[in-house]
Formats: structure tokens, C-alpha cells, sequence
């Protein structure tokens, strides 16, 4: 079982109530989304078969934005006890190291030792590369 995303089960179940805990895919869940969704739809069907007033909307759309933060909130616990938690993306390697001031550079010309900020030669002068 991988990862859930918690915002899809939201919208699940904002739209048709228990979608969103089937969708966390454990058997409790699952048992308990499909019972709600069986008793949402019998809802919605004694609602529409008598008047619908603003009041039995309403509560209607109260109840999909619990039902909505309820699967979010399931998921996300899913995610956190069964699953490990999400390991942070390697870092990148470190640059490589450049050369201290204590060690010395070599003229090609000469051969002379200089520091290795150095830019000229400090015996024949030319330029070190």
C-alpha cells in the first residue's frame, strides 16, 4: 500500500460521502465508506422525493465539508502510522576542495616554487598558468 494523497480523499468525499475512506484502502475504511456511501445515497434519494428547501441544502453542504476534512484527516493518519515518513531528498555532493594557502604551485618554466595565489613567477616572473 503506497502513500494516499489526503486532498484527493477530501474531494471524494465532498462529492459522494464514504469514496474518500474506501479510497484509504484499509479494511475498516473501507467497510465504513462503503456503509456511508450506501446511507448517503438512500439520503439523497428521500430528500429529492420530498420538497427540497435552502434549509436541507444547506446542511447538506455542511455535512460534505465535514465528511471532506474527516477523509483528509483519515488519510493523513494512514500516512503517518502505516507508512514510514518521507525521507528528505539527498543532499548534493560537496564542491570539490580547493587548495590551501599552504601548499605551494610549481613555475613550468623554471621550475621555482611559489604560493599558490601567486599569479607571476616569483623567480623568472612569467606568468603561471
Amino acid at each position: 500500500m503506497g502513500r494516499k494523497n489526503p486532498l484527493l480523499a477530501a474531494i471524494l468525499n465532498f462529492l459522494l460521502p464514504g469514496l474518500g475512506f474506501m479510497y484509504c484502502g484499509t479494511t475498516p475504511f473501507i467497510i465504513g465508506g462503503f456503509s456511508l456511501l450506501m446511507l448517503s445515497l438512500a439520503e439523497t434519494a428521500i430528500a429529492f422525493s420530498q420538497s427540497l428547501t435552502a434549509l436541507t441544502l444547506l446542511l447538506s453542504l455542511v455535512g460534505a465539508f465535514v465528511w471532506a476534512v474527516l477523509g483528509y484527516g483519515a488519510v493523513e493518519c494512514i500516512n503517518k502510522s502505516v507508512l514510514p515518513p518521507l525521507q528528505p531528498p539527498p543532499s548534493p555532493a560537496p564542491p570539490p576542495s580547493t587548495p590551501r594557502p599552504s601548499e605551494k604551485v610549481y613555475c613550468v618554466y623554471c621550475g621555482a616554487e611559489n604560493p599558490v595565489d601567486a599569479v607571476f613567477c616569483k623567480k623568472c616572473g612569467k606568468k603561471i598558468s
